[in-house]
């Protein structure tokens, strides 16, 4: 017998079609092959030198595109140079290439720009817009993926609401809201871009049915609905429950691959419990590899992001500062610079531990709970630790343990004779080796439900700490000034893709005249 939130997610599922995202009649228009393959090379590229999470990579490269189509060369009827754009870079398949995606695009791109418009010239607005802008876009062009994701999210939240303990007195609605947000983060991996679109449509609950007139009814409104989602993605507490819903965020994800598999049959596993621990314990023994490899994976693209960087800057400010200033390369400080970072990365991202059948057993049973008992214990969360009397102590003593750590790192690289300008570059870049190894690391203990023990492990991770933290601080603040990516970005970019499109364009031409002849 399935438990009641699961009942209800069937019904939610049953009614969803497949292929509803591409609807309409495919275009007249093809993209040449090795058109596709230049291009696909050249987005391999890009993102091999500005380091993205797998998942967010196409809705980036949406955003990229109408930065350029937009800002640089001041369009506005876009969709159809923006879907052939990403159908030939591969982010989605010619299928998609639809009137319905094609007006879908120019309805939404109108929206936004009327908008962006309305606000004037308020430019961290109009990035937030252009965010909006490409988040909606995504949402257009795999719509089916998006509705399984709106149900599994909502199950897996009315499973948990209700169920939390939190150590100081909040208003029931903003604890619901954290509870939402962490569910988006743990379950689908979404990053602050991601949720605020999440958080504009709950915000704006008619945006996506209102017509370009009606714009302006929200535009009135923008400045503190836009201030209103930025608090409540930088509040703390979300992240606070996404740990804690770690587990049981495993358990929807299962489902919601079941789901994306086999549509409105799922229903019928669910309710059979032999073939759901069948396709359980199937599923996971082949994401165990799959992760394994998408993980090496990621790590080496890491690896190149961070060489590339690096030979980079040694070429535009190392070499430079030790010839002008100290008249002499140190040869042994610049190779460490430019090889251990990316090795150590390599090594920390080679060897990470297969999960075994005992994860498999316990990710079993805790779906049976979810599936058919419908149990959920109580989850109390901490809040006010931050608060106490002691916090001011800890914090003391986590200073001096901070200064200790980089102290002991500046020691051993003093006595390597490393100058200030190498010892600067050094320690940037062990830390986003080390914030970057985390997030890979981590993320291959996304289908781990079972406890890690080793006071070894827990004693590296205290050491690793504070050069984590300034990794991923370092990591945010670089992205926003990556002279490389700015450089591919206006200088390359506009140019190649010109190229591209009037190949493409003139390659069709040709093969129209052929075809004429005969």
């Amino acid at each position: 017998m399935l438990s009641g939130p699961i009942q209800e997610f069937v019904k939610k599922i049953s009614n969803i079609k497949a292929g509803e995202s591409q609807g309409g009649t495919e275009m007249p228009f093809e993209v040449n092959q090795l058109i596709s393959k230049a291009t696909n090379f050249y987005e391999k590229v890009r993102y091999l030198v500005d380091y993205k999470e797998e998942h967010t990579i196409r809705r980036s490269a949406i955003e990229r595109i109408l930065r350029r189509k937009i800002i640089i060369e001041q369009k506005q009827k876009i969709g159809l140079s923006l879907v052939t754009e990403l159908v030939s870079s591969q982010y989605i398949p010619q299928t998609h290439l639809t009137e319905n995606a094609v007006e879908a695009i120019d309805k939404t791109v109108a929206k936004f720009l009327e908008l962006k418009k309305l606000v004037g010239q308020n430019s961290s607005f109009n990035k937030k817009i252009l965010s909006l802008t490409a988040s909606e876009i995504d949402r257009h062009l795999d719509t089916y993926r998006y509705l399984i994701d709106d149900a599994v999210i909502q199950t897996s939240y009315e499973r948990v609401r209700g169920n939390i303990e939190i150590d100081q007195t909040l208003p029931e609605s903003e604890v619901n809201l954290q509870l939402y947000c962490a569910c988006r983060r743990n379950l689908l991996g979404f990053d602050d871009e991601m949720l605020m679109y999440t958080l504009w449509l709950m915000f704006v609950p008619n945006w996506l049915e209102i017509s370009e007139n009606e714009v302006k009814n929200i535009a009135e409104n923008i400045v503190p609905v836009i201030h209103h989602i930025e608090a409540v993605i930088k509040n703390p507490l979300q992240w606070q429950l996404a740990r804690r819903l770690k587990n049981e965020m495993v358990y929807f994800l299962i489902i919601r691959e079941l789901v994306q598999q086999y549509g409105p049959e799922s229903g019928r596993i669910l309710e059979n419990e032999a073939l759901l621990d069948n396709y359980v314990k199937s599923f996971l023994e082949k994401k165990y590899i799959k992760e394994n490899e998408r993980i090496k994976s990621s790590g080496l693209r890491a690896v190149i992001y961070l060489f590339f960087t690096k030979v980079i800057l040694a070429l535009l400010i190392e070499m430079p500062y030790e010839s002008y200033f100290l008249h002499a390369i140190n040869t042994l400080a610049l190779s460490i610079n430019i090889i251990f970072p990316p090795a150590l990365l390599f090594a920390f991202t080679r060897h990470i531990k297969t999960l075994g059948e005992d994860n498999t057993k316990a990710v079993v049973s805790g779906i049976h709970d979810v599936v058919y008992s419908g149990e959920f214990r109580k989850l109390k969360v901490r809040t006010l630790t931050l608060y106490n009397r002691l916090s001011y102590i800890f914090t003391f003593f986590y200073l001096i343990f901070i200064v200790l750590v980089f102290w002991g790192i500046i020691a051993v690289l003093s006595i390597l004779h490393f100058n200030i300008v190498s010892m600067m570059f050094f320690i940037l870049f062990l830390t986003l080796v080390s914030y970057f190894a985390f997030r890979i690391r981590h993320n291959a203990k996304r289908w781990r439900v079972i406890k890690e023990g080793g006071a070894w492990g827990t004693i590296g991770n205290v050491l690793a700490l504070p050069i984590v933290n300034a990794g991923r601080w370092l990591s945010q603040s670089f992205s926003a000034i990556n002279f490389v990516v700015f450089l591919l970005d206006f200088v390359v970019e506009t140019p190649l893709k010109f190229i591209l499109n009037f190949s493409n364009e003139f390659i069709s031409y040709l093969k129209e005249r052929v075809e004429e002849i005969r």
